[in-house]
């Protein structure tokens, strides 16, 4: 797996898989967020996904948990075929927005990411310039800029899924440090056509094997 050059602001992985997404009948996206220094979790949870996923969407603040697998994915032909083929990260409020990948490299990690999947326009986002803690009405409007029918964010950590405005928006929770009550937890999204359809699993680890339950939040 390498940095795509055509796509370098905004994705790791395969080319071709990125623009595979796009003409998917239907296609799964991994969405984690808020790993917050859990590397080795984050590691984890992207070798062994709940489902099969076409690609992963983080959502911010633990970017840097993300660029060693895909560092090691670059060399490990094995690591590379267990996650997913193409990777889109966001930069949270705890994150820096240009992060060292591999020999010395930097990439520039965005705001916010503009992707087509199975035909619909989706923004992956973190949330914090969007005041997502206090309503989700900047959020909607952020959307309605950008053109999109959807979009992912983090940054409450708290799992929710909800329409406004006709504009499904979700957030997986944090994989690492829920709030609320709510379990640790990823979410795997499911995009077609006409639809978007999420799972919400509560995450658990006991001897570097990941548990996943489904729960509704």
């Amino acid at each position: 797996m390498n940095v795509a050059t055509s796509h370098a602001s905004c994705f790791f992985g395969d080319a071709v898989a990125y623009e595979a997404l796009a003409h998917a009948e239907r296609a799964r996206l991994l969405v984690i967020s808020d790993s917050h220094g859990q590397t080795p979790l984050v590691h984890l949870l992207m070798q062994q996904a709940p489902v099969a996923c076409d690609a992963l969407c983080f959502c911010g603040d633990g970017v840097q948990d993300v660029l060693p697998v895909v560092a090691g994915a670059a060399s490990d032909k094995t690591l590379s075929q267990a996650i997913p083929p193409v990777v889109v990260c966001v930069a949270g409020n705890n994150d820096a927005e240009r992060c060292s990948v591999s020999g010395g490299r930097t990439v520039s990690i965005p705001q916010h990411v503009v992707m087509t999947v199975a035909g619909k326009t989706i923004a992956v986002v973190h949330g914090h310039r969007q005041g997502v803690y206090y309503g989700l009405t900047a959020l909607s409007r952020t959307a309605r800029t950008l053109g999109v029918s959807c979009v992912l964010y983090g940054h409450t950590h708290s799992a929710r899924e909800s329409w406004e405005d006709g504009i499904y928006l979700m957030n997986p929770g944090s994989c690492a440090f829920p709030r609320g009550g709510l379990p640790a937890s990823c979410a795997v999204l499911e995009v077609g056509s006409d639809f978007f359809a999420t799972v919400f699993y509560r995450i658990s680890v006991r001897d570097g094997i990941v548990s996943y339950e489904p729960f509704a939040p």
